[in-house]
């Protein structure tokens, strides 16, 4: 008798690379806690805002909002900015240790929705806490650098 999950042969199925390297991390671990891998974030974070032909934008001023959770789901992003600044001569912007704060175990709000503005332009980018996720697995713990292309309309 099969007691096993049964896979024809001619399917193959991948997991992404969050979800496997989420996997790995906790390889010979007791189960029972869920989002614990959501913790691992490089110790500085910078985000460099360039152009669609990814040159740096300095001197753009920058909004940077976060969800708060509402139950399992559901979000709502709040009026006032949790960080405001202005891009350096390199386009660069400090989130700093933890953008996010306390993370919620479901990941709820682990979002940041960027802000770009410049004259009486504006683009929007999103970084999620997966990327941040990834940059500390790849193996850089103490900083990582987030690019993000403003399309300004």
């Amino acid at each position: 008798m099969h007691t096993g999950i049964y896979l024809p042969q001619d399917e193959v199925h991948f997991f992404c690379e969050h979800t496997a390297a989420s996997l790995n991390r906790d390889k010979g671990v007791r189960r029972g806690h869920f989002g614990e891998y959501l913790l691992d974030i490089p110790e500085n974070n910078l985000i460099q805002i360039v152009n669609p032909a990814f040159e740096q934008l300095a001197d753009v001023r920058i909004h940077v909002y976060q969800p708060e959770p509402l139950g399992y789901t559901e979000k709502s992003i709040k009026r006032d900015p949790k960080f405001e600044g202005t891009t350096d001569n390199n386009g660069f912007f400090r989130l700093g240790a933890n953008p996010f704060g306390e993370i919620n175990n479901w990941g709820t709000n682990g979002v940041l929705l960027i802000q770009i503005l410049t004259g009486d332009a504006v683009a929007f980018g999103w970084l999620e806490i997966t990327d941040f996720n990834l940059e500390y697995w790849r193996g850089n713990r103490k900083e990582a650098i987030f690019k993000v292309i403003a399309r300004f309309e």
